[in-house]
């Protein structure tokens, strides 16, 4: 079935793989990135933010609540690790040094964090959920994910204040400046 979690997950590592693969990899030259590079860190990054989003929000909880205790700490460590060194790019400006680093070791832990739910996270869907849970748990994921069948449509764009903001809140319990007060007369 097509939106089966499991089947769901294996298209989202498609395509975080491709988008990872279109990405420049280090080392890159000083300066701003070409607007080609730019775009596809955009796509790749909505593509990640939506993977790990819903992971930590429709998967582990699903697998919670038919009883999963197996808790492996290679999986949830891989994936808070993953969301940090993700948040922590997405704070740094795209013409430095730091960056290209970053970019490169995102890169890295994304290609694991893929092989890991291959081997561990797929399997455990598959026998803990039945059928109708896996359907269910694949459309409630579905709403986090970049569809591949959407490629053609402008993935979501953000300005800079919209990725520090998303930066802070992946990074958790940094909360955004309170709103300036209005001037007195």
């Amino acid at each position: 079935m097509k939106n089966d979690i499991v089947a769901v997950l294996r298209a989202d590592h498609a395509l975080l793989t491709q988008l990872a693969q279109e990405l420049p990899r280090p080392p890159l030259r000083p300066g701003p990135l070409p607007a080609a590079a730019q775009q596809c860190f955009r796509d790749f990054s909505a593509a990640l933010a939506g993977h790990l989003t819903a992971v930590r929000k429709v998967v582990y909880p699903a697998l919670k609540s038919v009883g999963w205790r197996d808790v492996s700490s290679d999986l949830l460590i891989g994936h808070a690790q993953l969301t940090h060194a993700f948040a922590e790019l997405l704070t740094r400006k795209p013409d430095t040094g730091a960056f290209a680093d970053g970019l490169g070791d995102l890169l890295e832990a994304t290609h694991r964090m893929v092989a890991e739910e291959q081997r561990r996270l797929l399997p455990l869907l598959s026998e803990h959920l039945d059928p109708a849970q896996r359907l269910s748990v694949g459309l409630e994921a579905g709403a986090y994910l970049v569809h591949e069948s959407a490629q053609h449509l402008p993935l979501r764009r953000h300005g800079p204040s919209e990725w520090l903001e998303e930066a802070r809140l992946l990074l958790g319990g940094v909360h955004a400046p309170p709103a300036a007060a209005a001037p007195g007369p």
